[in-house]
């Protein structure tokens, strides 16, 4: 099992995210504002992408992007970056 604990700076908020990788299982929980998620990992064309509920955290390098599906399929997400 190997963890890694990240954290972003998405603009208007704070994400922590907690990267849990074992074997052919990867979770990650993210936690922003009053929002608290376990997302499993999800196929992806490139990068590593996590789904729970409405949330999509796809995550490209110090990149990440927050998709919420209520918003519709037109939604840029919010871009967050690796915080210093």
């Amino acid at each position: 099992v190997s963890e890694i604990n990240a954290a972003y700076d998405c603009g208007d908020f704070a994400l922590d995210a907690r990267y849990v990788n074992s074997g052919d299982v990867s979770l990650a929980t993210l936690s922003w504002e009053k929002n608290f998620v376990v997302a499993a990992a999800v196929i992806s064309g490139s990068g590593a992408r996590y789904a729970a509920g409405p949330y999509i955290w796809w995550v490209k390098g110090d990149e990440a992007t927050l998709y919420d599906a209520f918003k519709g399929e037109d939604d840029p997400g919010i871009a967050c970056k690796t915080a210093q």
